[in-house]
């Protein structure tokens, strides 16, 4: 068979990478190799404990996958899965999960550190404690008690961070036991400074409390300076700014983490597209649906993704005695602190939205005690979106004076935000941390207009041409007046149709299309010109907006196929990426490796280069990850590669599972080695090899060896066969 011309001695230079098996990949590795020998017959060998984790055995789409890969074959391939056998009586002890009470984590307060511990060996055992660490420090331990075979606890610690930025926090349980790897969890915490949240009043007048936002504006900072109009300052994590919704500008969205417009009755159309767009880049948005909540506006408010809110509002109900929260229906996790123990059962609202039918991608969170609806969410593009039925002010009731209130608004707007940065990935072939969610965006380059050679002055990435700077500078080191802005980017069109494209702007805008269109607009004239687009095909784009005195505005739009003229939101622009010098990356065995940064539609993403293991990488940051991080240039940022908890929980694969396998695949059970060699040879089972034979088999055959040549090869193009992973992960020859 055609799979790794070496020796034993191969087997010399292999390490144990960690993490689980993925069989799917391995045996696409094993194909691309199999497609590069010139014997007819292919096999391919898997040696197995028979853990059933790690096949995707209930993904029958996944086997579908490799049979047209195999299919790209001249010979269906053989593949021979020798089972060493399952471990008679496993004793083990496992630290399942990690999880801690609030999604986002500021140095204001304590947070609860959590960890499971569960036996999943076959004795009754008692570990030892379970010891927390930060940053490598031991800030204290949690005794465990008696376990059961299957049974799992959780063990507690609270503690107070006393810095911003990731930090490395860990725990191990002392056991003594089959599987130490499994006796310790890592992972990176992202602890924030602030979390700014912008609160649109649609109700500003009259006293604070009496206006829609401000019970909600004081349950997230206690502090006179909110009753002022003021930010909340540095001794609180959430910072909530108040503007009524009459005054709201589109610069007061940008750095808005989470949006709350707090019984708004309708928004000027251009304002409710940015709103959109910064939800569908990661922004959160929380809807509460009060009297003057205008229905005609929400229900038909849509975006690429669809409908804004999880349901359509109806009219407003009245009831003097009033309903009241059910907690048996509160099934989201935003609900689950008050599940059990909480007041907001006591809560009475005397005035609330009927809802229509939960809306695709919605889910009701809670209702009230009648049936009705009381809170909904929906997931929306890289965003979170949030909607309650009555206002959270004394015109609808009592809930505001609900000691539970002050935590319910604080669990809903930390969901909504989705817990910042994330340093943790699963184990896959090359980590990658999302840096930015919010994704898209243009390179702008801003440079002197009266300087015949200019340099470039400041250069970023804008989220979409929407501005305004009237007699100001557009940024820092710009003049006011006399200056050129040069965006390029990858233009990714929704549908397939003709585009209309059209600006407001002075002085002039110059468009240039990638299919060779060039077109100009002034002050006078806004149509720009109009080209047919291919759905999901990216077309380069470069802006020229010259600026010579006075009042400077620019602002790009575009009618799609079917639709109407608005802004061409962030999620359509892929911002250019300049070449930069790789980061220096250690992984968790002390070897150095190399991270990049990439951008797409969904952001730019940090990925370091490699088969993923489980541990912690440290990455030396550079400029770009300074800026869109926060972690200085130079200092180390911690990634940490997650360990899947299933390989701690043995479970064998049954005849189902061998069925499966047979009907994709012509699949062999070799009970010995030499039954492996026989088979290999053309001949039956139970054929007496010698020793030096089996041994040389086992180094030809063995899936890392595979791996090594494959690697070795990862440049060569033009192979034919292609291997899909399901999950947007695709192999072509030796190419990824």
């Amino acid at each position: 068979s055609d799979v790794c011309s070496s020796d034993l001695g191969v087997l010399d230079g292999l390490t144990s990478m960690g993490g689980s098996f993925r069989a799917h990949e391995a045996l696409g590795v094993a194909t691309l190799a199999l497609a590069q020998g010139t014997n007819a017959t292919k096999e391919m060998i898997v040696f197995t404990d028979s853990q059933r984790s790690g096949w995707r055995l209930d993904e029958p789409d996944a086997w579908d996958r490799l049979d047209k890969a195999w299919d790209g074959l001249p010979t269906q391939p053989k593949l021979l899965v020798r089972n060493f056998g399952e471990p008679n009586a496993l004793v083990n002890v496992a630290l399942r999960s990690f999880a801690t009470s609030r999604t986002v984590v500021g140095t204001d307060r304590d947070v609860t550190l959590r960890a499971e511990v569960i036996n999943t060996g076959v004795n009754v055992v008692t570990p030892g404690a379970v010891t927390f660490l930060v940053d490598q420090k031991k800030v204290g331990t949690a005794a465990v008690g008696l376990l059961m075979p299957g049974q799992s606890t959780w063990v507690e610690l609270r503690h107070r961070f006393g810095k911003v930025g990731p930090h490395v926090v860990s725990a191990s349980v002392e056991a003594t036991d089959d599987l130490a790897v499994d006796n310790r969890w890592e992972m990176v915490m992202n602890v924030q400074e602030q979390l700014p949240v912008l609160l649109i009043d649609g109700n500003p007048s009259g006293s604070f409390f009496d206006r829609a936002s401000g019970y909600t504006a004081l349950a997230l900072a206690p502090s006179a300076a909110v009753l002022q109009g003021k930010t909340a300052g540095e001794r609180y994590l959430m910072d909530p700014r108040v503007v009524p919704a009459a005054q709201v500008k589109s610069e007061d969205l940008e750095q808005a983490r989470v949006i709350v417009l707090a019984d708004v009755p309708r928004l000027p159309e251009r304002l409710a597209a940015l709103i959109a767009a910064r939800v569908q880049s990661g922004a959160g948005l929380i809807v509460i649906a009060g009297p003057r909540t205008e229905p005609g506006f929400y229900n038909p408010w849509s975006s690429l993704d669809g409908p804004i809110l999880p349901m359509e509002l109806g009219e407003e109900k009245i009831d003097v005695k009033g309903v009241s929260p059910a907690p048996a229906t509160f099934v989201h996790e935003s609900m689950s602190l008050f599940q059990k123990r909480s007041d907001l059962a006591d809560a009475v609202v005397k005035r609330w939205r009927a809802v229509g039918e939960t809306r695709e991608h919605g889910v009701l969170a809670a209702a009230f005690g009648n049936g009705d609806a009381f809170l909904a969410t929906r997931l929306y593009g890289s965003g979170r979106v949030m909607l309650s039925t009555c206002a959270f002010d004394a015109r609808a009731g009592n809930f505001p004076a609900r000691q539970s209130f002050l935590p319910f608004i604080h669990e809903w707007v930390s969901w909504a935000a989705g817990g910042g940065m994330n340093w943790n990935v699963a184990s896959l072939w090359s980590p990658s941390v999302a840096l930015d969610q919010a994704g898209g965006g243009l390179t702008g380059y801003y440079e002197r207009s009266n300087e015949k050679n200019s340099k470039v002055l400041l250069q970023r990435t804008d989220a979409t041409v929407d501005f305004d700077w009237t007699n100001q500078s557009p940024g820092k080191n710009v003049p006011r007046d006399q200056y050129i802005v040069t965006w390029k980017a990858i233009l990714v069109p929704p549908v397939t149709g003709d585009y209309e494209f059209e600006a407001e702007v002075n002085e002039s805008l110059r468009m240039n299309v990638g299919d060779g269109s060039v077109w100009q607009a002034d002050a006078e004239d806004h149509e720009l010109g109009r080209v047919a687009l291919e759905a999901g095909k990216g077309v380069p784009v470069e802006l020229r907006y010259e600026q010579e005195w006075g009042a400077a505005y620019v602002r790009l739009y575009w009618k799609a196929p079917g639709g109407k003229r608005e802004l061409i939101p962030r999620m359509a622009w892929i911002p250019e990426v300049e070449e930069r010098e790789p980061m220096r990356v250690v992984d968790p065995r002390g070897l150095p490796r190399e991270a990049t940064i990439l951008a797409g539609r969904r952001g730019r993403e940090l990925k370091i280069e490699g088969s993923a293991m489980p541990g912690i990488y440290q990455v030396h940051a550079d400029e770009l990850l300074e800026e869109l991080s926060g972690v200085k240039k130079g200092e180390v940022v911690p990634v940490a590669v997650l360990r899947d908890p299933e390989e701690s929980v043995f479970t064998s694969m049954n005849e189902d599972d061998k069925a499966l396998m047979a009907s994709h695949v012509d699949l062999l059970w070799p009970q010995s080695t030499a039954d492996v060699l026989a088979v290999l040879q053309g001949k039956g089972f139970g054929r007496e090899i010698a020793r030096w034979l089996a041994l040389a088999a086992a180094a030809f055959f063995v899936l890392e060896c595979v791996l090594a040549r494959w690697v070795s090869k990862s440049r060569r193009a033009g192979e034919e066969v292609r291997v899909e992973f399901g999950d947007d992960t695709i192999w072509r020859g030796g190419l990824r």
